[in-house]
């Protein structure tokens, strides 16, 4: 019949042939385990020092060019109607209770319900409220036309600074 010998030999002639076709023609050889597992812990660990660093410059700028807005209040306000001139004079007394300065740098009137502009002041230049101190602005320089609304009727005084941030009082038109 035929030898099973000589087909085993053949068989596992193909079978190296095959091996050494498929490796490109050269041994097989691989690193230990153990060099690769170091080699693995070695790029995990620089990889994780080069993303710590890039994270911590990142915050760092981050929290450099933040600023709180600031914080104001309105601890009195009024209007002073004068009849000569057809205006309303405004007082304002401003605290700024925040730990920085604070620039106002608007006072408008809002109806009742605080969604519709009925006047902005006129002749109002900013002023800069230092923080922990207040700021009375009564010079009868600061007026709204007449035309606010009637005697008796509230609106909402809206003091605005220059970083956004705003305080609202609701006072009444006077006679």
């Amino acid at each position: 019949m035929y030898n099973r010998g000589f087909v085993n030999q053949k068989r596992a002639a193909a079978m190296r042939i095959g091996r050494a076709l498929a490796s490109g023609g050269h041994k097989r050889r691989g690193i230990s385990p153990i060099i690769a597992e170091l080699m693995l812990v070695v790029i995990a660990v620089s990889a994780g020092y080069f993303l710590y660093g890039y994270l911590q410059s990142y915050v760092a700028q981050m929290t450099t060019n933040t600023r709180s807005p600031s914080l104001i209040t309105i601890d009195a306000a009024g209007l002073d109607h004068d009849r000569d001139h057809d205006r309303y004079y405004v007082f304002i007394a401003i605290r700024n209770i925040g730990s920085t300065p604070a620039t106002v740098v608007g006072i408008i009137l809002l109806n009742p319900e605080g969604l519709n502009l009925v006047a902005t002041a006129k002749n109002f230049t900013s002023t800069v409220i230092d923080p922990r101190s207040s700021r009375l602005l009564d010079t009868h320089s600061i007026y709204f036309d007449d035309g606010i609304g009637s005697s008796g009727q509230s609106r909402i005084l809206k003091v605005i600074t220059s970083d956004g941030s705003s305080a609202t009082m609701r006072i009444s038109v006077p006679p």
